[in-house]
C-alpha cells in the first residue's frame, strides 16, 4: 500500500474526479513493483473526509479494514509504457562509486554497468568499457549508488585521459544498461552523438603506498617499484635511498638522478635506469647491493605521486622494503677507449663498468702499432713495473715505469702517433668490482688510441763516462734517445 501525500484535481465538479498525482508519489508508487502493475492488483482506499458531494455529505470511506468489492479496483488501467531517463551521474574516484539519477524510479536490480563506457569527450576516441556491477544504496529508485569494480577503477585511473574531472568524463550505454519497473529499457546514450556529461567527479585523495620493490637489476642498471595505486612517471630521485639492511641507512646511497622513467602494469610499477654516477657509487660501496639481502630500498614524501598528485606515503629508513628480484653484475666489462700520453708516461683506460683497481694485471697488456699486432718488433707487453694509484671507478690510469716508457720509445714503429698506437689485452689484465674479467682485446684485434700525446720532453744527460785508454765516451740520457741522430 501507499498512501498519496498530495496531488491537483484536473476536474471540474461533476461525476468524474481527475487527479494529478506528484511526481514523487507516481515515483514511489512504481518503486512498489507489487502496487499498482495491473488493474487487478491496484484498489484504492480512502476515509469519509476524502471528498463530499455538491451538499457537502461525505463519501462513504473504504476503511482499511474493508473488503474489496469489484468496484474498487482500477476500471481502466493504463501501464507506463514511456522508457527512463538518465538526468545526471557522478563519479567519486576515491570511493570508487558513481552515482546514477534517472527521471523515474528504475529496476535499480536492472542496472548493468557493463552496458556503459565512459569517455574523455561527447564524441570520444579515448573510452573505457566498464565490466561488472556492484549496487551500493538507493534512496527512491529514482537513483542508485554503484560500486566501480578494482579493474575498472584501476583502468580508469591509469588512464590519464578519462575521469580526471567532469569535462573529461562522459558516459554512453546501449537501451539494456536499466530498466523501469514497467520493463521499459532506458533511452540509449551514444557515444559519440548522445553521450552524457558527468556532473561531478571526486578525485582520489588516498596517498599511494609502496607494495613492493620489484627489480634491482645491476646487469641492465635498472630499477623498479610496484604501488598500490596508478603512478606519475614525474619522480624525485634523490628521495630515494638504497639500503644494506632495512633497519638501519649506515650503508647506504641517495640516488642523484634518473633517466629512461616508464610506468609499467598499468601505471602501477615504475621503471628507471641508474645514472653511471649512481651506478659507480652503488658498485664502490663493497656491502651495498651485492646481493639479495643487502639490497632495500627506503622512500621519503614526495619521492612519487599518484595520478591524481597524491604524494606516497614515506617509507622510513628503519622500515626499507627488501628487493624482491636481485639480479647481481654478470656482465664482463667492456674497455671503451684508451688514452697515451708518452709525455706524462701514462695508460688510461676507461670501460663502461666500475673496474677493480686491485685486480689489474699490467703485464697482460700489450701495445702493438697496428690493429693485428703482426709486426712484433712494433709491439711491447708491459712489465709489472708500471703500476696504477687509481680509485676504483670506470676509468684507471696506469702510470708507465721508466723502464716501460724507454722499452716503448726505442721501438721507432710504436706509439709515436696515433695511427701506430693499438692496445689489445686478454681478460686477466682488469676485473670489475663484481669480480667478472674484462672483454678480452686479441692480439688481432686490437683497438686503435683515442687520444694521443706525444712525448714532447726534452731528454737530458744524466751521467757520463768516459775511457781515455779505450777512447770510449760512456753517456746516460733521461730517456731513450735516437743514436743515428
Amino acid at each position: 500500500t501507499y498512501k498519496l501525500t498530495g496531488g491537483t484535481s484536473l476536474s471540474t465538479n461533476g461525476l468524474r474526479l481527475v487527479i494529478n498525482i506528484t511526481k514523487t508519489d507516481l515515483d514511489l508508487i512504481k518503486a512498489d513493483a507489487q502496487l499498482c502493475p495491473r488493474s487487478a492488483n491496484c484498489w484504492i482506499r480512502f476515509p469519509a473526509s476524502f471528498i463530499t458531494d455538491m451538499a457537502g455529505n461525505a463519501i462513504n470511506a473504504v476503511a482499511n479494514s474493508a473488503t474489496f468489492t469489484l468496484t474498487e479496483y482500477a476500471q481502466l488501467f493504463t501501464p507506463d509504457t514511456t522508457p527512463p531517463n538518465l538526468l545526471s551521474f557522478t563519479v567519486d574516484l576515491d570511493r570508487s562509486e558513481i552515482s546514477l539519477s534517472f527521471d523515474e524510479s528504475v529496476d535499480v536490480s536492472s542496472i548493468r554497468l557493463q552496458e556503459a563506457t565512459i569517455g574523455n569527450v561527447a564524441t570520444s576516441t579515448t573510452r573505457y568499457k566498464l565490466t561488472s556491477t556492484a549496487l551500493l544504496a538507493t534512496a527512491d529508485n529514482t537513483s542508485a549508488r554503484l560500486q566501480i569494480s578494482a579493474v575498472d577503477l584501476l583502468q580508469l585511473k591509469a588512464n590519464l585521459q578519462l575521469a580526471t574531472n567532469a569535462s573529461s568524463t562522459f558516459l554512453s550505454f546501449t537501451s539494456t544498461f536499466a530498466t523501469d519497473m514497467s520493463v521499459n529499457f532506458i533511452v540509449n546514450r551514444t557515444d559519440g552523438v548522445s553521450a552524457l556529461g558527468a556532473t561531478r567527479v571526486l578525485p582520489d585523495v588516498t596517498a599511494p603506498t609502496l607494495t613492493t620493490f620489484t627489480l634491482f637489476d645491476l646487469n641492465t642498471e635498472i630499477l623498479q617499484l610496484s604501488f598500490s595505486e596508478p603512478m606519475s612517471s614525474t619522480i624525485n630521485v634523490t628521495l630515494i635511498t638504497l639500503q644494506s639492511t632495512t633497519a638501519s641507512a649506515a650503508v647506504s646511497h641517495k640516488f642523484l638522478q634518473a633517466t629512461n622513467i616508464v610506468t609499467l602494469d598499468d601505471r602501477r610499477r615504475l621503471q628507471f635506469k641508474l645514472s653511471a654516477e649512481d651506478v659507480r657509487q652503488v658498485k664502490l660501496a663493497t656491502q651495498l647491493a651485492i646481493s639479495k639481502p643487502t639490497t632495500h630500498v627506503a622512500l621519503q614524501l614526495g619521492a612519487f605521486r599518484d595520478v591524481s598528485d597524491n604524494l606516497v606515503i614515506a617509507t622510513t629508513t628503519g622500515s626499507a622494503v627488501l628487493v624482491t628480484t636481485y639480479i647481481r653484475d654478470s656482465t664482463s666489462p667492456n674497455l671503451l677507449s684508451f688514452n697515451l700520453d708518452m709525455d706524462a708516461g701514462e695508460l688510461s683506460l676507461t670501460y663502461n663498468d666500475v673496474m677493480n683497481r686491485g685486480t689489474l694485471d699490467v703485464t697482460r697488456i700489450r701495445l702493438q702499432n697496428t690493429r693485428t699486432g703482426t709486426d712484433t718488433s712494433n709491439s711491447y707487453t708491459l712489465t709489472a713495473g708500471s703500476t696504477s694509484t687509481s680509485a676504483n671507478g670506470f676509468s684507471i690510469v696506469i702510470n708507465l715505469s721508466v723502464s716501460d716508457q724507454n722499452q716503448i720509445k726505442g721501438r721507432t714503429g710504436l706509439a709515436t702517433n696515433a695511427s701506430n698506437t693499438y692496445i689489445s689485452a686478454d681478460s686477466n689484465a682488469l676485473k670489475d668490482m663484481a669480480g667478472e674479467n674484462m672483454i678480452d682485446i686479441p692480439t688481432l684485434e686490437g683497438r686503435n688510441v683515442t687520444l694521443f700525446t706525444p712525448d714532447a720532453i726534452r731528454p737530458q744527460l744524466v751521467s757520463f763516462t768516459f775511457g781515455v785508454s779505450s777512447s770510449n765516451l760512456s753517456l746516460v740520457f733521461s730517456e731513450t734517445i735516437d743514436a743515428a741522430s
